[in-house]
């Protein structure tokens, strides 16, 4: 006999209790768990998790250097035939908002000398790729030891991303001339996620979570209403806005390399990711306990790269960053982005509308909740994701071209929402 159980799952990193609901056989005094069952309590888990936890910074934004070797090594990845170190120009954007330009040593690495501790941001471009990310660096005791890794921050740029990013700048940032701020601190906690690769939940569903590294008052403040594109061969292919949480979700992925580029209250980013193809899971799962049961799902919830985390450039640091991307050879004279085929984006407040979203028997609609799309419909009481919109313009989408889909077409729906008034570039908050 089936019985709907609730149990609290008090997360190992002392976040705090939350609520799941969990659908169990009971068997002999234990509990059966089927495949589907743990899958759908993996993405609800990992979900919630992140709506409760502080935001940690990934792995992949931090690096460590000591007194004794002050320089930090600089990745520029490139995930497919785009350039060479030699064709890519690479600006360091330093916690007091200052630019140095690096040039590749001898064997192609990009090394910073005599850094700080403090918010870095780093743009990398070749003709028709970019990338513009924060990291975080720390000096540590020189006893401490630091690996490669550590010591290396990876730079993954968009393929043929460029054009299209410069665009959703142009339309999306609010610009401000450069100037001296204040060096922003963040004590952060490191999280083990890379989120470079990130393996997708069933039927190509992907969460993701704005994140950004800074103490500043009213942080939290800024997440809400943030503009995440999704692109792929130099195609705009989704928009989203997050929620109040900064959270968000992408849906209908293939396994693939994939490019983001989100502009908002919380700044601006734009990266590379992979998307891995789902997990697989044991046929049963038995457990002998209520508390195992959540103790399962709550470590299914912390594999890590579930969920996307976009960590963004702060608005003290982006007039710095924009700049850097407009300054090059490849413009012309005016130095100005081109911005047709942007369509102007819809003023709102950024919520989904009612009733739409992932819900059972769809594609595509609007936020988590019922009705609209695929998946994800029984999370509407926790997690009030803005909603899922396609660019309709056709000098960006072309909807007879589904190379980026395997075949398969995505309907066209209203462009994306976007903040009524563009945020301000700040000093300070």
């Amino acid at each position: 006999m089936t019985h709907a159980k609730r149990t609290r799952l008090m997360d190992r990193f002392g976040f705090g209790p939350v609520v799941v609901a969990l659908g169990m056989t009971v068997m002999c005094g234990g509990l059966t768990v089927s495949a589907q069952e743990t899958l759908r309590q993996k993405t609800l888990v990992a979900n919630v998790v992140v709506q409760d936890e502080p935001m940690r910074l990934p792995k992949d934004n931090t690096v460590a250097f000591t007194s004794r070797a002050p320089r930090i090594q600089l990745d520029v990845q490139y995930l497919a035939d785009i350039g060479s170190p030699s064709e890519t120009q690479l600006t360091v954007v330093t916690p007091n908002g200052s630019t140095q330009e690096l040039t590749p040593d001898g064997n192609g690495n990009f090394v910073l000398s005599n850094p700080v501790s403090g918010l870095y941001a780093v743009v990398a471009k070749t003709a028709t790729a970019i990338a513009s990310i924060p990291f975080y660096a720390k000096q540590v005791g020189n006893l401490d030891g630091i690996s490669n890794a550590d010591n290396t921050v990876t730079v993954p740029v968009i393929p043929d991303g460029r054009a299209v990013n410069d665009r959703l700048v142009e339309q999306y940032v609010s610009y401000t001339e450069p100037k001296t701020v204040d060096p922003i601190r963040y004590d952060y906690d490191e999280s083990d996620d890379h989120g470079y690769q990130v393996r997708l939940s069933e039927n190509g569903r992907l969460p993701g979570q704005i994140i950004i590294p800074s103490d500043r008052p009213n942080t939290r403040g800024l997440l809400a209403e943030n503009n995440v594109f999704l692109i792929r061969n130099g195609v705009r292919l989704q928009s989203v806005v997050s929620d109040a949480r900064g959270q968000f979700a992408l849906a209908g992925l293939s396994p693939g390399v994939y490019g983001i580029v989100a502009a908002g209250p919380a700044g601006y980013t734009s990266f590379s990711f992979e998307a891995l193809p789902t997990d697989s899971f044991a046929s049963d799962n038995t457990v002998d306990s209520m508390q195992d049961a959540g103790f399962v799902a709550a470590n299914a919830a912390a594999e890590p790269a579930s969920v996307l985390p976009v960590v963004m450039v702060p608005p003290e640091l982006v007039p710095s960053v924009v700049e850097a991307q407009r300054r090059d050879d490849l413009l012309g004279a005016d130095g100005v982005f081109p911005a047709e085929g942007v369509g102007t984006p819809v003023a709102g407040s950024g919520a989904a509308p009612a009733g739409g979203g992932f819900g059972p028997g769809g594609s595509y609609g609007g936020g988590y909740g019922g009705g609209g799309g695929g998946g994800f419909g029984d999370l509407s009481g926790l997690l009030g994701l803005a909603g899922l919109a396609i660019l309709a313009d056709s000098n960006i989408f072309d909807s007879n071209d589904n190379d980026f889909n395997q075949g398969q077409p995505i309907q066209p729906v209203p462009p994306p929402i976007s903040p009524a008034v563009p945020f301000t570039i700040q000093s300070a908050f």
